[in-house]
């Protein structure tokens, strides 16, 4: 696995500029054939040509999901497209180049791009994709309210499916306005007060009675009432944010399915306790390390996704006679076994423990569930939380080191285990200009091993 965040790293340093600049530059509409093949060549490179161990859909979550936030061009060519939906349709985002192609399009094709008609925009080469894409993603997301109060107000007649073709100058009057303002004034008391009373009453009988019939049947649908999706509230903004591309890229990336994974429902049955979603938000988050070493990374998500081919794991897909642990073999071979209740590493944990207390001078009980997952979060300062985590880290990552051994891990290998991650650590602080704050978390170690020497 280690290959594998290396890997995801150079995709997304190397390969995804490039293939982004190109959808940005050219929002051409592209077959989702396109985009099976590039997911096929990302998975051969990711994987070298076996068998995936982690699912694709896993893979492209963030991290404080459980994934590995591997970037996926699809997501991103559905973004694009929705950045550019924003910039025609909310004032604040036009730029020069959609407010022409916004005067260039009929009623018809506005009402495409909301997906309130048929799609007419087929032969436009640079909207036709922002058409095709809008309609898919208000099938699988709820991006817009029906009928949304943003929309402008001469789509209504498409919003209730009305045939106002011998009316259409009416809705040329209010076209400035949204269909909230239209509705508010159709429901206000005192309508005098509005802009649009002014509208209402200069049109003739069969315009006054359109707009009447039209707002009824909207406000039946109770829009005024409706709480605004996500998508609607960049609507609310004076300018476009930064990193917008981005921000529509995480909103859309998220779990298909909101089932909890089968490896957090091994770890609940194996620790007897049902995950909160504060809990699960803990264990994603430290699924990846509190470090940024990529192979303490690897370490962590492996614990998580419980990837190491314990006894028990071996022995149920036949490539084993028996279930039983390699150190005492007495018990059945779980991961929770292996790492923490194997009576082989129980004095190993508890020298461990001891060792925490000199290092920080708090005293700390070691439980399977905060070793593993990080549960519960410890009640200190920050700095030494963040120490007691990677003395913990340290420690826990010497188990695999000892595997098939029935020897457990030294207390010397920890040490020189945790003054390994303590200089990557410092290379790390360097280059973030953080080292002051990495002087305070590690001048406990720092003076723990000077005390050490001296001894």
């Amino acid at each position: 696995m280690y290959k594998n965040i290396t890997t995801i790293n150079l995709l997304k340093a190397f390969v995804m500029p490039r293939i982004l600049y190109i959808m940005q530059m050219l929002p051409l509409f592209l077959p989702s054939s396109f985009f099976t093949q590039l997911r096929k060549l990302f998975r051969t490179f990711l994987w070298s040509g076996k068998g995936a161990r982690i699912p694709y859909d896993r893979l492209i979550l963030p991290k404080n999901l459980g994934g590995f936030a591997l970037p996926d061009a699809q997501l991103y060519y559905r973004a694009i497209h929705l950045k550019r939906w924003l910039q025609i349709h909310v004032p604040s985002f036009h730029t020069l180049g959609t407010e022409l192609e916004l005067l260039q399009l009929d009623p018809a094709q506005k009402a495409a791009l909301w997906g309130l008609s048929p799609s007419t925009l087929h032969t436009h080469a640079l909207l036709r994709g922002t058409s095709l894409v809008m309609k898919q993603l208000l099938k699988e997301h709820n991006l817009l309210n029906n009928p949304s109060l943003f929309m402008p107000a001469d789509l209504t007649p498409f919003a209730v499916r009305s045939n106002v073709s011998h009316l259409a100058p009416v809705w040329l009057k209010i076209r400035k306005y949204t269909t909230g303002d239209f509705l508010k004034a159709a429901s206000s008391p005192s309508p005098d007060q509005h802009p649009l009373n002014d509208i209402l009453m200069s049109s003739n009988f069969l315009e006054t009675a359109e707009l009447h019939s039209i707002s009824r049947v909207l406000l039946d649908k109770k829009a005024l009432n409706s709480e605004i999706t996500w998508f609607e509230r960049f609507f609310l903004h004076s300018s476009p944010p930064r990193g917008l591309i981005s921000l529509l890229y995480t909103a859309l990336n998220k779990p298909q399915n909101s089932e909890l994974p089968q490896h957090l429902k091994t770890w609940e049955a194996d620790l007897h306790t049902t995950f909160s979603d504060t809990e699960i938000r803990r264990i994603y988050s430290g699924s990846h390390g509190f470090s940024r070493c990529v192979r303490v990374q690897e370490h962590s998500y492996k614990v998580m996704t419980q990837w190491y081919q314990t006894p028990k794991q071996l022995y149920i897909k036949g490539l084993s006679t028996s279930d039983k642990c390699w150190r005492c073999g007495k018990e059945s071979g779980t991961l929770l076994h292996i790492f923490w209740s194997c009576p082989g590493v129980k004095q190993f944990w508890t020298d461990i423990s001891e060792a925490i207390h000199k290092v920080t001078k708090v005293k700390i009980v070691l439980t399977p569930g905060l070793v593993l997952l990080w549960l519960p979060t410890p009640e200190f300062s920050p700095s030494k939380r963040d120490l007691v985590t990677q003395l913990i880290q340290a420690a826990r990552l010497l188990i695999p080191l000892k595997w098939l051994c029935r020897d457990p891990p030294l207390h010397s290998q920890w040490v020189m285990k945790v003054d390994h991650i303590s200089r990557m650590e410092e290379l790390a602080s360097w280059e973030v200009r953080k080292h002051a704050q990495y002087i305070k978390i590690w001048s406990p170690w720092k003076t723990f091993r000077t005390s050490e020497a001296v001894h």
